[in-house]
């Protein structure tokens, strides 16, 4: 943008001034999550959405992970065991209308792939007319089993077709993975927090309280839980029904209407409680804090950066950058509808530039009126990702999955953490968080950023001398907000890609029989990998650590929070302390 309101700060990038439409189309193209995905209208990729491929990819690539992915190692079902669910286990109702994700009549197959089905199961039900299709073309409530009351979701289709194959570590613990995918299958539920009281005047804390009380007649659909320095309020369990924003208007008008309004004037804030854990966790452990200085690296949409701002107040400052202008720009006007206070937005300082190339603001003293390198004393790192644990709102996600989005975007993210890591100051905490579950974005990035400037240069002196502390390290977040629990982070994991050549024709129409569904290729190393000329990107940090390695990461600090515990989306977070400053070979 080239105009700036007076009460934002703004630096933009000098590679970023031109505005011209050969530029524009250029950072359209350099998009990473984009590039990753690959194009929605290419031929293979309109096969793939109108299969419902992604599902089965998804299916297959977590019951293949070890146990502590999406899974603990509790509760686990052999045999003919029944299994219980794990104990604090809260699953929300069946969704009104089947759900985002819910199995559509043909499930997606083009009408050849219908016929095909229709004549094999023809010849089955001739060669014995008592026998019943495992796998019905639109199943229906009775072919699920008894965990599921809602009628079936494609997650839930695609899995009773691997169900029968005795695959994967997952399996043997079935009965936690179908409430992952039972989860996953259903809408989210509604969330939004009450302004931190660091932010606002006691006019306006009194406007807090006021709605406060107006939302107690609202007691029958949402509930109000302590959750860190503020109040949440989410979703009650209602039968037959899940209140999220999709059907909010149609349960409750006046609800939305309060929410709309109370937005709009800064007493809260509409937010996934995913969302939310970051900044709680840097303020829990002391890096946020009134008066301090933080970066939040990925900004857009600006849901952490507000919530940042709230608690360092108007003596503190907020960096928000974002590599996209226009994601910045729909960053500004949507804090500038917030509500806040145009004094508290001051504080904010925003920067266009590419988050793994950062250049701190440099700010002047003062009193000396020497000029310096802006120091953080938090960093918070959500970098862009493959976003599979906001399927719940995001019905665009599964669809389109491939284990090749997470692949590529793996060097990017590691990429941003170490920057992260580089301009936080000595002391100061970085907080790197994903939407999925996704362990090559998860573990693995954290492993390789701490694999790699273990193995640096102190860039002060007496780096020389032996040192009793790692230069970074991840330090635990001493205890979950409100009633979530905790998972933590694996030192374990397998590597994938989706290889569309590589696929039988008979795939490329028909996934209704186990023979034809789509195939993940499993990679045990890095070698094994490029020697058969991979169709994404592939590095040697993507595999897990050596055991030696790994128990001196101490990657069980890493923070997991599944679906199917507390009725969420699916996040991933890691804070990581810098202990001293260091130079990257």
């Amino acid at each position: 943008p080239t105009s700036t309101p007076h009460h934002f700060s703004m630096m933009v990038d000098a590679n970023d001034t031109e505005t011209t439409k050969g530029q524009k189309k250029r950072k359209r193209k350099s998009n990473p999550l984009s590039q990753a995905r690959g194009k929605q209208n290419k031929h293979e990729n309109v096969w793939f959405r109108r299969s419902n491929a992604g599902y089965s990819l998804f299916v297959q690539y977590y019951m293949n992970q070890p146990i502590g992915t999406i899974s603990s190692a509790e509760g686990i079902k052999t045999g003919d065991e029944k299994g219980t669910k794990q104990e604090g286990s809260k699953m929300g109702p069946k969704p009104s209308g089947g759900g985002i994700m819910q199995q559509k009549s043909g499930g997606g197959n083009s009408r050849a792939a219908r016929r095909r089905h229709k004549k094999k199961k023809g010849k089955i039900q001739k060669t014995n007319p008592e026998a019943v299709d495992e796998t019905p073309l639109v199943p229906t409530t009775d072919s699920l089993t008894t965990e599921f009351s809602s009628p079936p979701s494609l997650l839930e289709s695609a899995y009773s077709k691997f169900e029968m194959l005795d695959d994967g570590p997952c399996h043997r613990n079935n009965v936690e993975f179908q409430s992952f995918l039972k989860a996953f299958s259903q809408p989210l539920p509604l969330s939004f927090r009450m302004r931190q009281c660091e932010s606002v005047s006691e006019r306006r804390q009194a406007d807090i309280e006021v709605a406060e009380e107006v939302l107690k007649e609202f007691s029958d659909l949402v509930e109000a839980v302590p959750f860190g320095n503020t109040t949440l309020y989410r979703s009650k369990s209602r039968p037959g029904d899940v209140l999220c924003k999709e059907n909010l208007n149609r349960v409750s008008p006046d609800l939305k209407e309060f929410l709309i309004d109370n937005s709009q004037n800064g007493v809260l804030a509409r937010q996934e409680i995913g969302s939310m854990l970051p900044v709680i966790a840097l303020h829990d452990v002391g890096a946020i804090r009134v008066g301090g200085k933080v970066l939040d690296v990925c900004a857009s949409p600006g849901s952490k950066t507000l919530q940042a701002l709230e608690i360092v107040g108007q003596k503190g400052r907020v960096v928000a950058n974002d590599v996209s202008e226009n994601r910045l720009l729909t960053l500004r006007q949507a804090l500038g509808r917030s509500g806040v206070s145009s004094n508290l937005l001051k504080r904010i300082h925003f920067t266009c530039q590419d988050g793994s190339r950062l250049a701190p603001p440099v700010t002047k003293s003062k009193t000396s009126g020497e000029k310096s390198k802006l120091q953080f004393n938090a960093v918070l790192c959500d970098v862009p990702c493959s976003g599979d644990g906001t399927c719940r709102k995001d019905k665009h996600i599964l669809p389109m999955w491939k284990p090749n989005c997470g692949n590529d975007l793996h060097d990017l993210q590691l990429r941003i953490l170490i920057r992260a890591l580089q301009v936080v100051e000595v002391g100061g905490v970085v907080c790197y968080s994903t939407c999925t579950l996704n362990p090559i974005e998860d573990e693995a990035v954290v492993a390789a950023a701490l694999s790699k400037i273990q193995t640096s240069k102190d860039s002060k002196e007496g780096s020389k001398k032996k040192r009793s502390s790692p230069i970074v390290e991840l330090i635990d977040w001493p205890s979950m907000p409100g009633d979530l629990v905790r998972r933590q982070g694996i030192s374990s994991w397998k590597v994938a890609e989706f290889r569309a050549d590589d696929q039988d024709d008979s795939s490329q129409g028909d996934i209704d029989d186990t023979e034809d569904i789509p195939k993940i290729t499993w990679h045990d190393s890095y070698a094994s990998a490029t020697s058969q000329q991979p169709t994404c990107t592939m590095s040697p940090t993507m595999w897990p650590p050596s055991d030696e390695s790994s128990n001196d990461l101490h990657l069980d600090k890493c923070v997991r929070m599944f679906p199917h515990d507390r009725d969420t989306g699916g996040f991933f977070l890691a804070l990581i302390k810098k202990n001293r400053d260091f130079t990257l070979k």
